[in-house]
């Protein structure tokens, strides 16, 4: 193997080593402990020993375990925003109970106020696509729907920012201000109207602290559950408008949050919610392009903390392939790196033994004159030099290798994280 091409082949297995070690160390961390040690030890033994059962492969016979995951994947997700609700809801009414409600409407709370205006968006959103998938050569009747739904959005939207008036006056004059721009826009289009929730005022816009936790509060199970939703539309491949409202969903939560985090003095919180981007809804095994099975990697929605509360026997049964997986190409990247490096040794070593052939040469004939040992002996230097110099040559392009960490850095980490 020539200098340039191992050059090449570690300059690109030590970042790939490096990636596939930390991407197993994720995973690892959102497993139950308890399973990612079952499966070490199955793992071990299946490596000892062919005839035991194969981690890598499937032990779920079912073919409805992915909707079964569905199933409970999205109930799961229902039950958590709707657990919200309900806590909300009896905070309010120990409020009451207290006679410290701070309602400013009859029937209308601030936690109506807001929750009703969240599924207003959500309408809109629907709306929308739907609007958008229409086409040129709609039918009349596909017209009329739209329509009519239009208009009941609408009536919707008037009746809530009366009501909003009330607990966000400072609304008033953002609304006048843009009325006269959007009239005629806003009048056909109902699912355009911003509502002007807590997280979408201006800095500085006056607001009560109370909205904005309350937005934050029902926003932060619709952020999770739309991440969770993702993967379950991922794994059964369901339309792309689907996928996609998911993803508008979701983006419309975290960039919600992302208003109200500084007000509320919320920190951490992204390194869960991560920016959602069209590769990112993928399956587990899904690959991107130009990804084969041994440098893929996978999508952060699988290795967020909530997969881990999910037991359903299907999704376990994939992690458990997927772990595995996982574990193989960081292991098969560590191996390919501690070879690459005993590669570079053993070059090394036979350059610099090379070199020193040449000058025993000289050395080891006799010879009649003087002449002949004397070229000879200038032959086997210039061939000494030449050597030389293709050790100082390889040296030179060998520091230019971005090495990320030394070769007992390498072992002991990579051991650690191997169990």
């Amino acid at each position: 193997m020539t200098g340039r091409t191992i050059t090449r082949k570690i300059a690109d297995a030590v970042p790939r080593a490096e990636a596939h070690r930390q991407e197993l160390e994720e995973l690892e961390k959102i497993l139950d402990r308890k399973e990612l040690e079952r499966w070490q030890v199955e793992y071990a033994a299946w490596e000892e020993d062919k005839s035991q059962p194969n981690p890598f492969e499937s032990r779920v016979t079912r073919k409805l375990g992915w909707l079964a995951y569905e199933v409970t994947d999205s109930s799961m997700v229902a039950m958590t925003l709707s657990a919200v609700r309900l806590r909300l809801a009896e905070e309010e009414a120990k409020e009451l109970s207290k006679h410290a409600d701070i309602s400013l409407h009859a029937e209308v709370s601030p936690f109506i106020l807001i929750s009703s205006g969240l599924d207003i968006q959500d309408l809109q959103r629907h709306l929308g696509s739907d609007v958008s998938a229409l086409g040129l050569h709609a039918t009349d009747l596909q017209k009329a729907n739209i329509t009519t739904r239009r208009n009941a959005l609408q009536r919707k939207i008037d009746a809530w920012i009366q009501v909003q008036l009330l607990y966000m006056p400072s609304v008033a004059a953002l609304r006048s201000q843009t009325s006269s721009d959007d009239a005629e826009d806003t009048a056909n289009r109902a699912e355009k109207i911003k509502l002007m929730l807590p997280s979408e005022l201006a800095a500085g816009t006056p607001c009560d602290t109370c909205l904005l936790r309350l937005e934050w509060d029902l926003r932060w199970p619709t952020s999770e559950g739309k991440k969770s939703n993702t993967r379950a539309r991922s794994a059964l491949d369901y339309a792309e408008k689907r996928k996609q409202q998911a993803k508008s969903k979701y983006t419309a939560a975290r960039t919600a949050l992302q208003t109200l985090a500084p007000l509320l003095g919320k920190v951490g919180w992204e390194d869960q919610l991560l920016p959602l981007h069209d590769a990112d809804m993928r399956y587990l095994s899904d690959m991107l392009d130009g990804q084969t099975e041994g440098t893929r990697d996978m999508s952060w929605i699988w290795k967020s903390p909530d997969i881990a509360h999910n037991h359903e026997e299907g999704l376990q049964d994939s992690l458990r392939i997927e772990w595995c997986k996982a574990r193989a190409r960081a292991e098969r990247w560590q191996e390919e790196e501690i070879l690459l490096r005993e590669e570079m040794r053993r070059i090394e070593c036979f350059l610099e033994w090379e070199k020193e052939q040449w000058r025993l040469r000289a050395l080891a004939r006799m010879f009649v004159t003087n002449a002949e040992h004397e070229g000879c002996a200038a032959y086997a230097e210039q061939q000494g030099a030449l050597w030389g110099g293709i050790i100082e040559s390889t040296t030179a392009l060998w520091k230019t290798i971005p090495i990320l960490r030394s070769m007992e850095g390498t072992e002991s980490s990579n051991k650690s994280s191997m169990g």
